[in-house]
């Protein structure tokens, strides 16, 4: 691995927090709660986030169990019928976060479901993977930037 791609100290704070909501959002985007719920005070579809929020906006992701694929964005399948297959998805909490190929992003839990986030081909722009943390950080990751890690006052 190229060690501009080492995996940040910050994302340990994630590691071992429980999972308390999970969403198929928008263009078949992908984001998971981690830690105390935090309501949401404005309408949204989003009722609350977790403290640690971790997912994606546009990247390709798939999600495994061993070898078994349960779940992929490519699936040809509604938003809403993708997020009704996520739900039945039980996460455990996060083990461990890591840079593969210097480009995507593999999350394991704690209960072999593993997440593959995909970087797009040619696409420098955006983000493979993102995550928010408490006290308004932002992490993310760029195969051409490596990791990201900045002060945010962007809301979820």
């Amino acid at each position: 691995m190229n060690p501009i791609n080492k995996t940040p100290t910050i994302l340990q704070s994630i590691l071992g927090q429980p999972c308390c909501r999970q969403r198929i959002g928008e263009w078949k985007s992908l984001h998971l709660g981690f830690g105390n719920k935090i309501y949401n005070d404005q309408k949204s579809a989003v009722p609350f986030y977790g403290e640690w929020e971790l997912g994606t906006y546009s990247s390709n992701w798939e999600i495994f169990h061993h070898d078994q694929l349960l779940l992929s964005c490519k699936d040809l399948k509604s938003n809403m019928e993708l997020d009704q297959l996520l739900q039945q998805i039980k996460f455990k909490s996060v083990k461990n976060i890591k840079v593969i190929n210097d480009k995507d992003v593999l999350i394991t839990f704690k209960n072999s479901i593993k997440i593959y986030f995909y970087a797009l081909k040619n696409d420098e722009a955006t983000e493979v993977v993102h995550f928010f943390f408490p006290d308004h950080l932002y992490a993310e990751y760029h195969p051409q930037k490596a990791w990201n890690i900045e002060k945010s006052n962007k809301l979820i």
